[in-house]
């Protein structure tokens, strides 16, 4: 960070930018628009989405149709 001064504004540095699918397309549009780039695409990271589940109820539903039952069938084949 560099502070306000009488000359200038205070600055912070920013060095890790996340982003999401929802808004970052509208950003990177008015970046190209700007003829703009990313300064430092390394230090972006990407989501699908800004709220994951992590439950497997939340991914697969109520029954658990990924789960492999005992002598390699699944368990949505019953």
């Amino acid at each position: 960070m560099s502070a306000e001064s009488a000359d200038s504004p205070a600055v912070l540095y920013i060095d890790l930018h996340l982003i999401h699918e929802v808004t970052s397309p509208q950003a990177f549009a008015v970046l190209r628009e700007r003829g703009l780039t990313v300064r430092r695409p390394e230090r972006t990271l990407a989501t699908m989405d800004h709220s994951t589940p992590t439950l497997t109820a939340q991914v697969f539903g109520a029954h658990r149709s990924r789960s492999t039952q005992p002598g390699g069938r699944c368990a949505s084949s019953r």
